[in-house]
């Protein structure tokens, strides 16, 4: 099974603990994985759910956690022949922006305008826009998008973090985070 934790959140409300007997494999992808989420499926299902990463340009799959190689709050090591790089980002302090190439990252882009010219990736290294971290062993923890981060006074601000310290603070509301424009300070929150 993949899904979303907000798809595997909501099965889980209304599933038997028999309804999943025969999986033998739930991956999680396109959001972080809530880890009330993990925990429903571990104790109601006995299932583990692994995390994977990818985006549609890399048809889809960059990352995953398996059964033998798996770690908690990462998204799994990069799969078998693909290459990546770090671009280093003005205050972020560790990890960088991920770019990768190889087999299964799309040939490029077709212009809307010039729908027979396609545009490929800058020596094939394609820009996921997201910052990430890789640890001692291969594994991608991911930090942030590049656009979902403010620069304040020169300082990188999560605008997920924010958004999270608000829904803890006053979890009955809704809350988005955005940025304005601040001649002084770069960017408001």
């Amino acid at each position: 099974l993949f899904a979303t934790s907000t798809f595997l959140g909501n099965y889980a409300k209304f599933a038997h603990p028999y309804d999943f007997y025969k999986l033998r494999l739930v991956v999680a992808g396109a959001e972080k994985l809530n880890e009330e989420v993990r925990k429903v499926y571990s104790e109601k299902f006995g299932i583990r759910v692994l995390e994977g990463y990818g985006s549609t340009e890399c048809a889809p799959v960059l990352s995953a956690n398996t059964l033998m190689a798996n770690r908690n709050g990462s998204v799994g090591q990069f799969v078998p022949g693909l290459d990546y790089k770090l671009e280093p980002v003005p205050g972020i302090e560790s990890g960088g922006l991920l770019y990768v190439r190889g087999e299964n990252v799309m040939l490029g882009y077709y212009l809307f305008d010039q729908p027979a010219q396609l545009v490929a990736p800058e020596a094939g290294w394609y820009n996921t826009g997201d910052i990430v971290e890789i640890d001692h062993d291969g594994f991608i923890h991911i930090k942030g998008r590049v656009k979902r981060f403010a620069k304040v006074a020169g300082e990188m601000v999560s605008l997920e973090l924010v958004e999270k310290i608000a829904n803890t603070a006053a979890p009955e509301h809704q809350h988005a985070a955005t940025t304005q424009v601040d001649v002084q300070r770069g960017e408001n929150i």
